[in-house]
């Protein structure tokens, strides 16, 4: 057996601690940001076509605006 002081020890496990932290961290940032794309996708199109909606209905597209619009967001 090597004769190393057992201080080392301690030294990494404050690291090693802060690394575990570190990357628990990272995987629920990109876990939780993953779905909350996921729910802009979902919710997104339909505020789109909210907004569109109300363009068209204030006067502000033609109805020829209005459908390739539509049809872009909805694709």
């Amino acid at each position: 057996m090597a004769n190393f002081p057992a201080y080392g020890m301690f030294v990494f496990m404050p690291i090693m601690a802060a690394m575990s932290i570190l990357v628990i961290f990272l995987i629920l940032y990109f876990v939780l940001g993953f779905f909350g794309h996921i729910e802009h996708r979902i919710h997104g199109d339909s505020e789109a076509v909210e907004i569109l909606k109300q363009r068209y209905a204030r006067g502000e597209i033609s109805e020829e605006e209005y459908r390739k619009k539509l049809s872009e967001i909805q694709d």
